[in-house]
């Protein structure tokens, strides 16, 4: 996790203190960033606004797949300008959201020093189905 998602996390966890015990995975290869008493979560630092923010399904598979093994929810946070924008994806599968699938080339990491493009599998995530939550602004 990069020191950006982790200053957001604690931002967002420092305005929600009912969610207790949070901890940061050891395994650095872990497909979220956070867990807490009722959630796993992903954190994502955006550069762009965008009506709909993209997840990768195979993020969303694993994650779905593990929040239901240890019986918590799967929340993606997509942090632009000081503002989260929470999606509970578990919620929105048992609703029947469609994500509308489908396949693009990406690049593969957001590192911005490393150009190789790849085919991911995305859906989309569309902000009225999220609950803003305003953590000020996070300094690189």
């Amino acid at each position: 996790m990069k020191d950006k998602e982790l200053r957001i996390g604690f931002r967002f966890f420092a305005l929600h203190p009912m969610l207790k015990s949070v901890i940061i995975p050891d395994d650095p290869y872990c497909s979220y960033d956070f867990e807490c008493n009722y959630y796993i979560i992903e954190v994502k630092a955006r550069d762009k606004y965008y009506n709909e923010w993209l997840i990768e399904k195979l993020k969303a598979r694993n994650n779905l797949k593990i929040s239901k093994e240890i019986r918590k929810q799967f929340l993606y946070l997509s942090e632009y300008q000081g503002i989260c924008y929470v999606h509970n994806v578990s919620k929105m599968v048992d609703e029947g959201y469609d994500f509308k699938w489908e396949k693009r080339n990406l690049p593969a990491t957001t590192e911005f020093d490393k150009t190789k493009w790849i085919e991911k599998e995305v859906g989309y995530m569309h902000i009225n189905k999220s609950k803003q939550v305003k953590i000020g602004e996070t300094s690189d």
